[in-house]
């Protein structure tokens, strides 16, 4: 009966003992270098630590760690390489700071961590090829002194709203597969002042010279004009963009290949100047809403532009609070200049955000002008309304 009674006790106890998850990590050490990999974690869960004698965070030996909530790094971190799909899918990550020793973060290192929200990179890393691509939740980026930003390393990141970039970059993407591609909610990327490379004028990515449009941001919408003295757009730089209508300086005499694609909102381009040197696949995606503007007194156009149709040559916006008759109660207007026996169109919008365009009125430039007036019920039916005047 002792030994009966024994038992349970005993069991009991062996029990309490055992840990409620086994976690064991693989490590390898190259006898050359000295470097220690770690190479696999098995059974991580919750907030881990890195140790201080990690060198390099081998390929994927956290990928698919949906229990793992968090990871920081032993201070002082000696962690220089994070390797190929190192946290790949790691579901359950929803932050991580990446310490100043870090060198390389690895292709798809954090590809589709759904739940990360906050990325601190600390030092000069290397982030390559997708490393962050589809962090669908991610919405606080910090970059301090980062040297490259790889192809489609924040692809599909669709929280991102705003994100400043370092002056230290000397590359941002790669030729077709822009940084910050489909991050649709995305409005400004701008870049510290001061770098050899890169710059940005109100949210959009140049080259330190300012003269060639890098990247527009997707999330950016509405009307957008091209900075005067801008000569070249680059490769996709206008990809998977917002936008409704773009205008051209007179200056543009390149666009680079698939400048525009899949830009399906674009309803207008506006040109200052002749046509800029292009081929066929800058409106790659256009769904045969889009019409091209040209100048007055401009050469070298015939009916499509690149697949487009040329369909007036010119056009004008203006805002009709400031252009009442002062004679005129509740009336406002303006006067049409061009070349003589042009036909135009009046239109008029609410919305410069939207930019939905209504025909109102039909005029013909009789001896070179014409005039249009709008009559409504009280000045303040006005406010906010907008014309633009294109011809047939």
């Amino acid at each position: 009966m002792k030994t009966q009674k024994t038992w349970p006790i005993l069991l009991s106890l062996l029990l309490l003992a055992a840990p409620a998850a086994v976690q064991a990590q693989t490590y390898s050490t190259n006898t050359t270098t000295h470097q220690v990999t770690l190479s696999s974690w098995s059974g991580a869960s919750g907030s881990i630590t890195i140790a201080n004698y990690v060198n390099i965070i081998g390929t994927g030996a956290l990928a698919a760690k949906s229990a793992v909530t968090g990871v920081t790094f032993a201070t002082p971190s000696v962690c220089t390489n994070i390797g190929l799909d190192a946290f790949y899918n790691d579901t359950g990550l929803t932050s991580i700071s990446i310490p100043s020793s870090v060198i390389t973060i690895g292709n798809a290192a954090f590809y589709s961590n759904t739940a990360l929200a906050s990325v601190t990179i600390a030092g000069g890393a290397n982030i390559t090829f997708q490393a962050f691509d589809y962090c669908t939740n991610l919405s606080s980026l910090t970059i301090t002194a980062a040297t490259n930003i790889g192809g489609y390393a924040f692809l599909d990141c669709i929280s991102l709203t705003s994100v400043t970039l370092p002056n230290t970059l000397s590359n941002i993407g790669a030729t077709g597969e822009n940084a910050f591609d489909l991050c649709t909610k995305l409005t400004n990327i701008n870049v510290a002042p001061g770098g050899a490379f890169y710059s940005s004028v109100n949210g959009v990515v140049f080259n330190a010279a300012t003269n060639t449009l890098v990247e527009f941001p997707c999330g950016l919408g509405g009307s957008y004009a091209i900075p005067s003295g801008v000569t070249a757009i680059g490769y996709e730089a206008f990809g998977y963009s917002s936008l409704t209508n773009i205008s051209f300086p007179s200056s543009i005499t390149t666009i680079g290949e698939d400048a525009f694609v899949y830009s399906s909102h674009l309803t207008r381009a506006r040109f200052a100047g002749n046509p800029p040197a292009a081929d066929t696949s800058i409106f790659t995606g256009e769904t045969g809403q889009m019409s091209v503007y040209t100048n007055a007194g401009t050469t070298g156009w015939g009916t499509t532009y690149e697949g487009v149709p040329v369909v007036g040559g010119w056009y004008t916006t203006l805002q009709l609070n400031s252009l009442p008759f002062p004679t005129k109660t509740n009336t406002v207007g303006f006067t049409i200049t061009g070349p003589a026996n042009w036909g135009v169109v009046v239109e008029v919008c609410t919305n410069l955000i939207t930019q939905v365009w209504t025909p109102i009125s039909t005029n013909i430039l009789t001896n070179g002008t014409s005039t249009f007036s709008e009559t409504g019920k009280t000045n303040v039916y006005y406010n906010g309304r907008y014309y633009m005047v294109i011809t047939q």
